[in-house]
């Protein structure tokens, strides 16, 4: 089931997932699934402060613990290029959608 929270939460990306790192891992049509399971119309990152374009679904760690984070669950958000690759740790604006990885899968 997603998950939404009503503050900013700190995240950390899961670099190495996307197909061009990891071929036999590839979900297809990731984008697609995410913003049918999620309802999520924009076409903008999620990382507080961000305004690039969603151009990438980001494999990420919640790193709260008090938001379910500290597991080894895998959650997908939108984001831009710079926060899908080159940052290890940002934080996803309120009201982000969170969808598991398990359940995209299962789609």
């Amino acid at each position: 089931m997603p998950k939404q929270f009503t503050t900013s939460t700190e995240v950390q990306n899961i670099n190495g997932t996307g197909s061009a790192h990891n071929p036999g891992y590839k979900i297809p049509r990731l984008k697609e699934k995410y913003m049918a399971l999620s309802g999520y119309s924009r076409d903008r990152c999620s990382a507080e402060g961000c305004g690039g374009s969603y151009q990438a679904t980001a494999h990420v760690m919640i790193n709260d613990g008090k938001k379910g984070g500290g597991g080894n669950t895998w959650w997908l958000v939108p984001a831009c290029a710079h926060h899908n690759l080159s940052v290890e740790y940002f934080e996803v604006r309120a009201s982000t959608i969170f969808c598991s990885v398990e359940e995209i899968r299962e789609k």
